[in-house]
């Protein structure tokens, strides 16, 4: 996206960067708006439940949803062994908790009537 002009980084003292939009955004919004449209409400929820999120949950929460993806029949326990195996400094306590927030943010958004994964 940087790449393409359409995110720019600014710098915020002392709390480190921010993305805005770059000078190549207004054509990509009207390149791909309407898919972008299409899931606002989606985008829009997991903007609001994740935006002030620091990146060690980000990483676990991304990881979770990734294994569960990825092993749909697995047990939690075994979801959560194996986010160790891919990420060993993520404490398998700290893996369960991240699987289970993930069940929370999609139970919520299909509460919302959101379509999710």
């Amino acid at each position: 996206m940087r790449a393409n002009l359409v995110l720019d980084v600014e710098p915020r003292s002392p709390y480190g960067p921010s993305f805005c939009l770059g000078p190549g955004a207004p054509s990509f919004i009207r390149k791909y708006g309407e898919p972008v449209k299409k899931h606002q409400a989606l985008i829009n929820y997991i903007v609001g439940s994740l935006a002030k999120s620091n990146v060690n949950y980000l990483e676990k929460l991304a990881t979770s949803l990734y294994v569960s993806l990825e092993h749909p029949s697995w047990e939690t326990g075994e979801l959560a062994r194996e986010i160790t195996e891919l990420k060993p400094h993520i404490p398998i306590g700290a893996a369960i908790d991240a699987l289970e927030e993930m069940e929370k943010l999609k139970g919520n958004a299909q509460k919302l009537g959101l379509e999710v994964l």
